[in-house]
């Protein structure tokens, strides 16, 4: 899901693509195995800018790398543990 943030004052027609305040989260929960998770975020941007938080919201590090405009790789270190969630915010 895309949302905007911030505020937008307008009168006529905006396509939600050319805005540039435009995010995507997305859930990330450890397995005990997997190191990297494929996040298919769809803003058309590359790079994107990727923030990451845990369960409980702290700011958390993870490498990424972005494949195309669309999708990227978050890289753990080590894999996350069984049920340990993070949310993965890209920003365009």
């Amino acid at each position: 899901m895309a949302l905007l943030e911030g505020s937008l004052d307008m009168t006529g027609y905006v396509d939600a693509a050319e805005y540039r305040g435009l995010r995507f989260e997305s859930p990330v929960v450890g397995d005990g195995r997997t190191r990297q998770f494929r996040i298919r975020h769809g803003l058309g941007v590359r790079p994107a800018q990727v923030a990451l938080y845990d369960g409980a919201g702290r700011a958390a590090r993870a490498a990424y790398r972005c494949l195309d405009d669309a999708e990227l790789v978050l890289s753990f270190y080590y894999p996350p543990a069984a049920g340990e969630s993070f949310v993965a915010v890209v920003r365009r």
